[in-house]
């Protein structure tokens, strides 16, 4: 797993952390329409699973201002709708034993196990590019409260790194006045 996480997280990444889940699953469950925060390479052990995943940066499926929940108020108060329509834009797979799919940070998906039960392996894995992703949403969703409409996250590269020095230049002050940090003020 670490050459495949080494080859996701080439570009700039200095953080991997792991975590391995295992999945033990009754034949005909189905696993709603998410999302998760982290890369995800699914693995398929026993039985078979039909995987449905989403491009992450289709705003019809995954709007700006749901991201921006999500990463302010968290997954329990961000319900992601599911629409019939937005099915014809899945990449569907089927996976069996031995195979396996690739889940990109924060690709809308959903899966439905077949006639068996089923065992997968899933590995999630975080890098740098997570960390800067939830960071700019936080932003954006403050600058939105005070009435701003926030340039989407990845739409200019010189306003993301504007603003990555604001929260860098906060957090800084911050700690130079001797604040702690605390999870409200310093979630950016």
């Amino acid at each position: 797993m670490g050459e495949l996480g080494h080859w996701v997280m080439r570009k700039n990444s200095s953080r991997r952390q792991f975590e391995d889940w295992i999945f033990i699953t009754s034949p005909q469950s189905i696993s709603p329409f998410q999302f998760d925060p982290e890369h995800n390479f699914l693995l398929q052990i026993r039985g078979k699973k039909t995987v449905h995943v989403f491009d992450q940066f289709d705003r019809a499926i995954l709007s700006e201002k749901y991201l921006e929940k999500y990463y302010t108020e968290g997954s329990a108060n961000a319900k992601l709708d599911y629409t019939e329509e937005m099915q014809k834009k899945a990449m569907t797979f089927d996976i069996n034993p031995g195979e396996g799919v690739f889940v990109p940070l924060t690709a809308p998906h959903w899966v439905k196990v077949e006639d068996n039960v089923s065992i997968s392996l899933s590995v999630t894995f975080y890098c740098d590019e997570a960390d800067r992703k939830a960071r700019l949403y936080r932003f954006n969703s403050r600058l939105r409260r005070l009435g701003m409409t926030p340039t989407p996250y990845r739409a200019s590269a010189f306003r993301d790194a504007t603003k990555e020095a604001v929260i860098a230049t906060y957090l800084k002050t911050r700690q130079l006045l001797g604040r702690a940090p605390t999870q409200t003020t310093d979630r950016y």
